[in-house]
């Protein structure tokens, strides 16, 4: 699991919005990371959705968005997502899908993702201000503050 503060250089206005990335994709949870971070995201990463968990609950108002693969072994995307959501039912959800599997797109938008992506990933850029602009408050009365 790793952590990765975005940049200090004022380059995003406003607070820095946290973002935890669970894949059990080593290589794409580490081009996530330094991407979302180079974006301006405060991010942690974690490599399956027992971890993610883990880190959500030692942390929860740290994450403005959780974005979740739909297919790792043990607990896979969706169940991930129902876990932290019994902690924080407001959490913001996106999921990361490479293929049908046992979910449909529907199916993950019905468990409350805001969008799901095709995997493999491109244009990392526009995906960084996809997540960019859901992780920030919808409402004042949305926000949570950040110690």
């Amino acid at each position: 699991m790793g952590t990765t503060d975005g940049p200090a250089d004022g380059s995003r206005p406003g607070r820095t919005p946290g973002i935890l990335v669970a894949d059990d994709d080593a290589a794409v949870l580490a081009v996530l990371e330094v991407t979302l971070a180079r974006h301006g995201f405060a991010v942690q990463t974690a490599p399956s959705g027992a971890d993610a968990v883990e880190v959500f609950r030692d942390g929860p108002d740290r994450f403005d968005l959780v974005l979740l693969d739909v297919r790792m072994p043990g607990l896979d995307g969706p169940q991930t997502l129902a876990a932290i959501r019994q902690m924080e039912p407001r959490v913001r959800a996106v999921f990361m899908a490479a293929g049908a599997g046992k979910y449909t797109r529907s199916e993950l938008l019905d468990r409350g993702a805001l969008c799901v992506l095709s995997k493999p990933l491109a244009n990392l850029d526009d995906i960084a201000a996809l997540l960019w602009n859901l992780a920030q408050p919808a409402s004042p009365a949305d926000f949570r503050a950040r110690p």
